[in-house]
């Protein structure tokens, strides 16, 4: 897929800014974010990390970033309820959000071995790949 970076993002929803014929437009504030030089680590084979074990790699790092930036909301007593997703491609960046109480939901609902902040990443490539090549 040739992903350059993958960006999480805590946010809180600031307003609706505009409506347009499909939905309304949400103006998020950025809070605390982390990026993960995908690219870098691929290219230097840093932790032996390749594209044939990328994906294992994904679901193990994406939980530590997601748990490290919830850290630092914790130790600022910061208020933030979504988590937004950049992935940039070579080509394009695919970009995603979704409310916290929903990724604490699919882990209390969701069998034991569901990884919601993989799964998030997981819609979030299928939300611009089943339409179109990557």
């Amino acid at each position: 897929m040739n992903i350059k970076t993958i960006r999480l993002a805590l946010m809180v929803k600031a307003s609706t800014t505009e409506k347009n014929e499909e939905k309304d437009l949400l103006n998020y504030k950025l809070r605390y974010s982390s990026i993960l030089n995908v690219e870098k680590i691929l290219d230097q084979g840093i932790g032996n990390v390749s594209e044939d074990n990328f994906d294992d790699f994904l679901k193990v790092i994406l939980p530590q970033i997601y748990a490290e930036v919830l850290t630092q909301v914790k130790d600022n007593d910061d208020i933030v309820d979504s988590i937004g997703i950049w992935i940039e491609t070579k080509k394009e960046t695919f970009e995603n959000a979704i409310k916290l109480s929903v990724l604490d939901d699919i882990q209390k609902y969701g069998d034991d071995d569901i990884n919601p902040i993989y799964e998030f990443y997981n819609m979030t490539i299928l939300k611009y790949t089943e339409a179109q090549p990557v």
